[in-house]
């Protein structure tokens, strides 16, 4: 089952051709104005509420709406967890990349908790592609443009490559370490093995 869920900020550099077919939308509060712009029925309408219009919220007449004020949680956290709560094993976050940059940095680290581990995630930061890979990757990927991958939550060992410029085998990869930023894609599509950890893949875009 797979899920959209739509961060709040910006959402510039996000197009409705960027996002992909879902089972289930879900905004993060006020996400439901990038699903309004984007064209999106949204199914539920998750956070604290305290950004979104209380115009939009009564135009969602075919939404869920759920108030969650829970201060140990992001909005986008709560949109995250509903999703799977509900199902769904495939969930991508749409983000503009264009807000607050602790904000942003937050939505592509709340893909990596290790609770996620069984479900496939990803985001559309605004021009950029973020993937979170355990185990085994394959990145499609057109020869000549660039990404990175980084170690989160603790090394990444083991790590085997092929099809990029930096092919070949990696003992460790420490969280942190710029060892593997700024690959290059040498077919298509890349491949990535590696025995213990989790990788963060990022394809910067245009």
């Amino acid at each position: 089952m797979k899920a959209i869920v739509l961060s709040g900020g910006p959402l510039a550099d996000v197009s409705a051709e960027d996002i992909p077919e879902a089972d289930i939308v879900i905004a993060a509060d006020s996400g439901l104005r990038h699903a309004k712009a984007l064209g999106l029925k949204v199914d539920l309408v998750i956070g604290d509420m305290d950004s979104v219009s209380q115009d939009l919220l009564n135009a969602a007449t075919d939404s869920v709406i759920e108030v969650d004020p829970n201060p140990n949680a992001s909005d986008l956290e709560l949109a995250i967890d509903a999703a799977v709560n509900r199902g769904a094993t495939d969930v991508t976050i749409v983000d503009g990349g264009t807000g607050r940059f602790d904000h942003v940095l937050g939505n592509v680290f709340v893909l990596t908790r290790p609770e996620l581990a069984h479900i496939r995630m990803s985001a559309i930061v605004g021009k950029a592609r973020v993937y979170v890979a355990r185990g085994e990757f394959e990145m499609s990927g057109i020869p000549g443009h660039i990404f990175s991958q980084y170690a989160v939550n603790g090394p990444v060992t083991g790590i085997t490559i092929e099809g990029t410029d930096w092919a070949g085998y990696y003992e460790r990869l420490e969280s942190g370490s710029t060892l593997c930023l700024h690959d290059v894609f040498t077919e298509e599509p890349a491949k990535f093995t590696f025995e213990t950890g989790t990788l963060l893949f990022i394809v910067p875009g245009e």
